[in-house]
């Protein structure tokens, strides 16, 4: 391999914002495919202020793939809608509907 060319990062970071007041003692969870094809394990959102909460995920083998996303309430009910998509070393910020 050339050592004249820049190598890709293994791993990048996805910032992903929600716009919603859920209430005190609700809670946000994000599930999507930065890990790989799968969604089966979701992270949790912390509310950084009474009507946004924000989760930073970590994006695996990162290249210029898009990554999907969708959030649960409480880690029960989706979200409604299409998916949201963001690439790595991005920031998505959306409004979430239950």
């Amino acid at each position: 391999m050339n050592s004249d060319y820049i190598q890709p990062p293994k791993e990048a970071l996805l910032r992903i914002r929600a716009k919603i007041n859920v209430g005190e003692g609700n809670r946000l969870v994000v599930y999507g495919n930065w890990e790989s094809d799968t969604w089966e394990k979701g992270i949790e959102m912390f509310c950084i202020l009474p009507d946004l909460w924000e989760a930073i995920v970590t994006v695996r083998n990162s290249t210029a793939r898009l990554i999907e996303f969708k959030v649960k309430l409480n880690d029960t009910q989706w979200e409604t809608g299409a998916n949201h998509a963001g690439y790595p070393n991005s920031q998505v910020e959306f409004t979430p509907y239950f």
